[in-house]
């Protein structure tokens, strides 16, 4: 889900000549589906997996911070 969302940034830059009206409403569409895909797996995750789930794998924190 993070590279997801750093390409996504990554190419939004790379729009910088297009109008931010035209790319900014498809970008904000697939970033609200990629939040809800995130919470969808992450409710499956706990409920197939109470004894290994851990939210930290959707939100980038490591164990070891």
């Amino acid at each position: 889900m993070k590279n997801v969302r750093r390409e996504l940034f990554e190419l939004s830059n790379k729009l910088e000549t297009v109008p931010k009206f035209v790319y900014n409403d498809k970008y904000h569409n697939v970033s609200k589906h990629l939040r809800e895909m995130k919470s969808d797996l992450e409710d499956r995750m706990f409920e197939e997996h109470p004894d290994k789930a851990d939210e930290n794998v959707f939100y980038g924190v490591s164990k070891e911070e």
